[in-house]
C-alpha cells in the first residue's frame, strides 16, 4: 500500500469513528439541554400560576383562564403528593399523530378546594430542532471528512510529486546504459536532501563501475598478446626433447594457458557486451543458428555419450536481435547443458514460436539464485570459466529477452521468451 494511501486510509477511519461516536452523544446532549430547559420553563409557569391562582375566584375567571392557557390543566382528581415532571403522548387528530409533552403535576388550592394541575408543553418543536440541528452535525461532519480526504490526497500529491518523480527516475535508471538521471529539485527541504544524497551515490556507483569495467577491458585486451605468445612459445618447447617429467609439467601449462585463454575472451566478451559494441540488429532465423550450434557441440556430444533431442515449429522463428550476440547465447546454453549432463543422457531442445528451452538431466543446484552471476561454478571439475551463464545473461538483458532457470523431475531447464 503506497503512504498517501495509508495516511488517508487512517485520516478516514479516524474521521468516520469520530462522526459516528460523537454523533448520538451530540443527540442526547442537546435533547438533554432543551429538556432542562422545558422543566425549568414548567416550574416557571408553575410559579406564575400559584401567584395568580387567588384571582380565579368565579366560575368564569375559571373558564377564561382556562381559554387563554391552553397547557394548564386543573383536575378535580387525587392531586399528586409530590410535585413531578414526566413525559407523555397524546394524540393530535389535526396532525394524526402521537404528540410528545412534557408534563408537570401539582396540587393547587382554587377556593379552598385541592385540585390537580398540569402543566404541559409540547416537545414537538423541541424534537424538530434537535433533529435539525443533529442533521446540520452530521452534514457538516460528513463535508468536512470528504473535504479532509479530498484537501488531504490533493496537498499530498503535490507535496509527495518529486519524491514519485525521483522513484521514477531511479526505476528508470541503468548504469550500464549511459542514461541520465535527472532528479526533480523540490521546495522540500527532506525531498532536496534526498534528490542530492541520491545524485551523489549514483555519480559515485558510476564512476566506480566505468572504472571497474575499463580495468575489465584494458586488461583483457592487454592480457591478449602475452597469453599468445606465451601459448606459442609452450607449443614450440613441447616440440624439443624432452623428458616425461617435463612434458607432463609443459602439459599442465598448457592447460592452464588454454584456461587463462578462454577467461580472457570471456571477460573481454562481457567488457565488449556492456560497452554497447553490438548496436546492429536483424532479423535472426532461431532454427538455422540452433542447428548450426548443434554440430558445432556434435562431437562434444559424442563423447560424452549423450544424446540431443531438437524439436521445432512448422513455421520459421525469427526475432530482432544481435545474430552473433543471439549464436553466443545459444552456443553458451548448449556447451553449458552438454557439460553438466551424465552420460547417456538425453538433452531435450524445443523451440516454439515464443521461447526455446534447453533441459538436460542433472543434481539440483546448491545456489539457484546465484547461477547468473560470474565466476559461479557448482562443480569445479567441470572445466570452464563460470562466465558461461553470465554471459547468457548479459545477452538476455542486451537484446531485451527473459532468461529463465528452473529444475523440475531431476532436470535443468533453462528458458529465454521472446
Amino acid at each position: 500500500m503506497k503512504l498517501l494511501n495509508r495516511t488517508v486510509r487512517y485520516y478516514v477511519f479516524f474521521s468516520s469513528l469520530l462522526l459516528v461516536v460523537s454523533t448520538p452523544v451530540f443527540y442526547f446532549t442537546i435533547r438533554h439541554v432543551f429538556t432542562q430547559e422545558i422543566d425549568e420553563e414548567l416550574v416557571h409557569h408553575q410559579n406564575e400560576f400559584r401567584k395568580a391562582s387567588h384571582l380565579l375566584t368565579t366560575p368564569e375567571a375559571m373558564a377564561f383562564f382556562r381559554a387563554m392557557n391552553k397547557e394548564f390543566v386543573l383536575e378535580t382528581g387525587t392531586p399528586p403528593q409530590h410535585d413531578s415532571i414526566f413525559t407523555i403522548e397524546k394524540y393530535d387528530s389535526s396532525r394524526g399523530a402521537f404528540i410528545p409533552f412534557r408534563v408537570l403535576a401539582t396540587e393547587v388550592n382554587i377556593n379552598g378546594s385541592i385540585q390537580r394541575l398540569e402543566i404541559r408543553e409540547s416537545l414537538v418543536s423541541s424534537k424538530d430542532l434537535i433533529l435539525i440541528v443533529v442533521f446540520i452535525q452530521v452534514a457538516l461532519g460528513l463535508v468536512t471528512l470528504v473535504g479532509l480526504i479530498f484537501i488531504n490526497r490533493r496537498l499530498t500529491r503535490v507535496i509527495w510529486n518529486p519524491f514519485y518523480k525521483i522513484l521514477d527516475q531511479l526505476k528508470r535508471y541503468e548504469i550500464d546504459k549511459g542514461t541520465v538521471l535527472d532528479l526533480p529539485r523540490s521546495s522540500t527541504a527532506e525531498f532536496r536532501d534526498l534528490a542530492t544524497v541520491i545524485a551523489q551515490l549514483v555519480d559515485k556507483n558510476k564512476n566506480v563501475y566505468e572504472s571497474q569495467r575499463d580495468f575489465t577491458a584494458n586488461a583483457s585486451h592487454e592480457i591478449q598478446t602475452p597469453l599468445a605468445i606465451l601459448n606459442g612459445k609452450v607449443d614450440l618447447l613441447m616440440q624439443t626433447d624432452l623428458t616425461e617429467h617435463q612434458a607432463k609439467l609443459i602439459e599442465d601449462i598448457q592447460h592452464c594457458i588454454s584456461r587463462l585463454v578462454r577467461l580472457n575472451k570471456a571477460l573481454l566478451l562481457l567488457a565488449r557486451i556492456e560497452n554497447g559494441q553490438f548496436p546492429d540488429r536483424e532479423r535472426v532465423n532461431l532454427d538455422s543458428i540452433i542447428k548450426h550450434q548443434i554440430i558445432q557441440n556434435e562431437s562434444q556430444i559424442r563423447k560424452n555419450l549423450l544424446t540431443l533431442q531438437y524439436t521445432s515449429p512448422e513455421s520459421e522463428v525469427i526475432i530482432i536481435a544481435n545474430r552473433t550476440l543471439v549464436e553466443i547465447l545459444i552456443s553458451n546454453l548448449i556447451s553449458n547443458a552438454v557439460r553438466f549432463s551424465q552420460p547417456n543422457a538425453t538433452i531435450k531442445i524445443v523451440l516454439t514460436i515464443d521461447s526455446l528451452t534447453i533441459i538436460n538431466p542433472g543434481n539440483p543446484f546448491q545456489d539457484t539464485k546465484s547461477i547468473f552471476d560470474r565466476f559461479k561454478r557448482e562443480d569445479s571439475s567441470i572445466p570452464g570459466s563460470g562466465l558461461g551463464l553470465a554471459i547468457a545473461k548479459r545477452i538476455c538483458d542486451q537484446e531485451r529477452l527473459k532468461l529463465q532457470y528452473t529444475y523440475l523431475d531431476a532436470m535443468h531447464q533453462f528458458q529465454v521468451s521472446f
